[in-house]
C-alpha cells in the first residue's frame, strides 16, 4: 500500500516546500533524495532538470513507483538499514530531506551520515514544518495539541522545531545554514485552524 504522502507531479504548486526545493536545484545535477515517497519530485528532477536522482524510500509500494524515474535506489529505512554501504562510492551535488527529518528518532545522526556523501561544494536541502505557527499557538492557548494525519502535527512526527532552533540542529552536525526560505500559511488556513479564539488576538500571537 502506498504511503499517505504519495502524490503526483501535477499537484506541486508554488506555495509548497517541495516546489521551493526544486527551484533551488541546478539542472544536470547528481541528487540523493532521502524519502522519495512515490517519486513525484524524482520525476520532476529527471524530466525537468535533466538530473540523475538516486533514492532512499522505506515504503515498498512508493519505492516501486519512484524507482521508475531514478538512476538507482534502495528500499530502506534511513535509521535502520545500511543505505550508506549501498552508496559508499557515490558523491552528490544535492542531498534532499523534504519533510523527512521530523519523522526520525535521531535526525542528527542521519544528517551526519549524509554529509559523507556530499561533494566538496554540495548542498543538503531540507524542509521542516514550523511548530511555532500561529494555528498551533492558538490551539495551545485553548489547551489543545491536535495531531492530524498530515500537516504541522502529522501523527508520525517525532521531532519538532521552530525557526530559531534550526541553527542548533545543523551546527550539531557541522553544517551551516546558507539560505532559508518559507511557505506562507496565514492563521486559520492550516489543518490546525481553530475558531475558538477571536481573530483580533492573532497579531499579538505573532509578536510572542
Amino acid at each position: 500500500m502506498a504511503s499517505k504522502y504519495s502524490t503526483t507531479i501535477e499537484e506541486l504548486h508554488e506555495n509548497t516546500s517541495h516546489s521551493i526545493i526544486l527551484k533551488n536545484i541546478k539542472p544536470n545535477s547528481s541528487i540523493l533524495e532521502c524519502g522519495s515517497s512515490s517519486g513525484y519530485m524524482t520525476q520532476y528532477m529527471k524530466e525537468k532538470l535533466n538530473s540523475d536522482v538516486y533514492i532512499i524510500e522505506m515504503n515498498k509500494d512508493d519505492y516501486d513507483e519512484a524507482i521508475v524515474y531514478a538512476k538507482d535506489g534502495i528500499c530502506a529505512n534511513l535509521e535502520e538499514d545500511a543505505w550508506d554501504d549501498y552508496y559508499a562510492n557515490k558523491k552528490f551535488d544535492y542531498i534532499l530531506f523534504a519533510d523527512v527529518l521530523e519523522h526520525l528518532r535521531d535526525p542528527q545522526n542521519v544528517l551526519k551520515k549524509a554529509t559523507k556523501f556530499l561533494k566538496y561544494d554540495g548542498t543538503i536541502i531540507t524542509s521542516i514544518p514550523n511548530i511555532a505557527h500561529s494555528d498551533i499557538l492558538i490551539n495551545l492557548l485553548n489547551n489543545r495539541w491536535n495531531y492530524t494525519p498530515t500537516g504541522l502535527l502529522d501523527n508520525t512526527h517525532i521531532h519538532f522545531w521552530a525557526e530559531k532552533n534550526l541553527k542548533e540542529l545543523f551546527t550539531s552536525v557541522n553544517l551551516a545554514i546558507v539560505k532559508k526560505d518559507y511557505t506562507i500559511q496565514p492563521a486559520y488556513c492550516t489543518e490546525q485552524k481553530s475558531r475558538d479564539i477571536n481573530k483580533d488576538f492573532v497579531p499579538a500571537i505573532y509578536e510572542v
